[in-house]
């Protein structure tokens, strides 16, 4: 559109497109949103290790549950009994405790940490005099 002010020639005002201005900010928005969107992804991926790492604890201490529990109640003596496993490069102490609650009842706890991190697991079973 062309319009004539006072002292000057035709000047000419757009009232389409974007300014230099509105097009920064909006560039500094969709730069915000792109740093964000990486950081989510960034932690997503540690929790998944995290996660992985976890169910690699979980498998190794219901296996030696497992382990335990099939040496039968006459073989459960009290007892803690320890030994290392390595999960991703880590090493974890794992302790088997076993006690007697009662004369007809052993419990078998298994209990998985490390002294680099803080993931841990830990489970408990019940085994009866037949």
């Amino acid at each position: 559109m062309n319009t004539r002010q006072a002292g000057r020639p035709f000047v000419r005002t757009s009232t389409g497109g974007f300014t230099l201005v509105e097009v920064m900010v909006a560039l500094v928005i969709l730069a915000v949103g792109a740093l964000a969107l990486t950081q989510l992804s960034l932690s997503v991926a540690a929790l998944m290790q995290q996660s992985s790492a976890k169910t690699e604890l979980i498998a190794l201490a219901e296996n030696r549950l497992e382990s335990v529990v099939s040496r039968g109640y006459v073989n459960l003596a009290p007892a803690v009994e320890l030994d290392t496993v390595s999960v991703r490069g880590r090493m974890y102490v794992r302790r088997v405790t076993i006690t007697a609650p009662n004369a007809r009842t052993r419990e078998i706890e298994i209990d998985l940490s490390s002294r680099q991190d803080a993931l841990r697991y830990s489970t408990l079973t019940y085994v009866s005099a037949p």
